[in-house]
């Protein structure tokens, strides 16, 4: 599907920033005026089409997803050293393949650069940081003790930088963990004092940017405290019940009762619940869901769109096997237990799992793409747009038509322009390809 993909919307406004202002003068302006995002606000103004790279924007979710895999493979090598690798590799692609089938909106997450470089490479580079992590605690350093923790606090810098609701995960689970190892007197508490000073620094830079105040003035129903708390608990308990519901789900939370097991008898971390009781592993997996839905409410009244939910929906799966691990050390302590699983019933509940990905959720989706040869649809629209604003005479001063796109495909789709010339949609058009006449959808 990658390769059906085409830029859109905030695509070309910011790749017009790049293009025609440079990186500084456009990371300052962004910064004053619109949001405190000083990382995503890089990335976004370097999209492969500031370089006329169409085959390099089209590449881009293929490296996603492959970057996910390989995020996850390094974060269980991190974490433990009892798998091997054709183990980590396996459940790498099903924990990736459990993520794609259920994200909220999988087009805005993968196949649309500008949200993918702004949210889901958050989720990316998170892990990362979690297993360097592990790695300094366990004394497996990159280089040295001090260039390990230089990469770390890098690391933690531009992904604070992201997004707002990475920002407010990443200050809540440094203070938990800060909590969590003065509690337990655990060493290493110089080190996560340092984290959270870092990480509160890095979050006031996107707190206190000018930007934000002028970004929020735009909607007249925020700052409202009592609707946001009330908006935000109810969409957080619905997504959870919706994720927690998923077939694929409770097939791998039942698989995961014996791999913890495994980890719980080799590894301290596991062996002691993350050092959490039940009632907290609870209370936790449904502050991080909230965090990332409240900053929506808050700032414009409404989850207008689904792209920090994305986030919620990763850090959920990562937080809903922690709470997995403390539940089944629980339930094991009071000598409540299960015999190993048959051959054959672990085959049948792979093969069962699988065909759930296939026929729900985004698998659903993307089946009817393909049956309806939605995504060729799209592509031909996408392409023949391109040809004739690349080639367009500028001094032909018609009215630009172009079709709407019919029946779009929701894997890839993301916006399209509109029967209004002034939309915000059109005008990208207009900027990127410098053609003043108006652009319209019919």
């Amino acid at each position: 599907m990658s390769f059906f993909t085409h830029p859109i919307a905030d695509d070309f406004t910011y790749s017009l920033k790049g293009k025609a202002y440079g990186i500084l003068e456009v990371l300052k302006y962004e910064y004053l005026h619109w949001n405190g995002r000083y990382s995503s606000n890089l990335f976004v103004i370097l999209n492969p089409i500031v370089f006329n790279s169409l085959i390099g924007y089209k590449l881009v979710p293929v490296f996603s997803i492959i970057f996910t895999i390989f995020s996850l493979y390094f974060f269980l090598s991190s974490i433990t050293a009892i798998f091997n690798k054709i183990e980590k590799l396996n459940y790498s692609l099903f924990i990736t393949l459990l993520y794609i089938y259920q994200m909220p909106v999988i087009s805005e997450g993968i196949y649309w650069f500008t949200g993918f470089v702004t949210y889901h490479l958050g989720n990316i580079l998170f892990l990362f940081l979690v297993s360097l992590i592990f790695r300094y605690l366990k004394n497996q350093f990159i280089f040295n003790k001090y260039s390990h923790a230089f990469i770390i606090i890098s690391l933690l810098f531009i992904i604070t930088g992201l997004n707002e609701v990475i920002m407010l995960n990443l200050l809540f689970l440094c203070t938990l963990t800060l909590f969590i190892t003065y509690r337990n007197k655990q060493a290493n508490r110089n080190f996560f004092i340092l984290l959270f000073i870092f990480t509160l620094i890095f979050s006031s830079f996107v707190y206190f940017a000018p930007g934000n105040s002028t970004r929020e003035s735009l909607f007249s129903n925020n700052h409202n405290l009592v609707s946001s708390l009330i908006n935000s608990t109810i969409q957080t308990f619905r997504f959870i019940f919706e994720w927690i519901s998923s077939l694929p789900l409770i097939i791998m939370s039942v698989f995961y009762y014996f791999i913890n097991r495994q980890l719980s008898d080799k590894e301290v971390i596991f062996k002691n619940s993350f050092y959490l009781k039940p009632s907290y592993s609870i209370i936790i997996i449904f502050i991080v869901v909230f965090i990332c839905i409240f900053p929506a409410y808050w700032a414009t009244g409404i989850l207008g769109q689904q792209r920090s939910v994305n986030v919620a929906y990763f850090l959920f799966i990562i937080f809903w096997f922690i709470n997995l691990t403390v539940f089944f050390n629980y339930f094991k302590a009071q000598s409540v237990g299960f015999n190993e699983l048959r051959a054959e019933i672990k085959i049948f509940a792979v093969l069962i799992m699988l065909i759930s990905f296939a026929i729900t959720k985004n698998g659903l989706s993307l089946i009817s793409d393909i049956a309806y040869n939605k995504q060729i649809q799209y592509n031909n629209i996408m392409n023949k747009r391109f040809q004739t604003l690349s080639n367009f005479d500028k001094n032909n001063t018609d009215t630009i038509y172009f079709e709407q796109i019919p029946n779009p495909s929701k894997t890839i789709f993301i916006l399209d322009i509109t029967d209004d010339s002034e939309c915000w949609m059109n005008k990208g058009y207009n900027a990127y390809f410098e053609i003043e006449n108006k652009i319209v959808a019919r």
